[in-house]
């Protein structure tokens, strides 16, 4: 149980700045990779995320959340 809260743990800062604290957003079409949003820490501290770290983030929340299971 400890290993599961540890992994959920490190997702979730990431995860609550970009479901909570979104201040902006940015993409330009014909410039390859320029996709990111702002997100801003409930101290007032920025931080940006690219869009391939968004992917990542994506992936390593599905890959924790398989990883859990319940016997009931």
């Amino acid at each position: 149980m400890a290993d599961h809260l540890r992994a959920v743990e490190k997702i979730t800062r990431m995860r609550n700045l970009l479901a909570h604290g979104i201040k902006s957003a940015s993409a330009a079409p014909w410039e390859r990779a320029s996709a990111f949003v702002v997100c801003v820490d409930p101290d007032g501290s920025a931080h940006t995320f690219t869009i391939e770290e968004i992917r990542d983030l994506s992936e390593e929340i599905d890959r924790v959340r398989r990883s859990i299971r319940f016997d009931l």
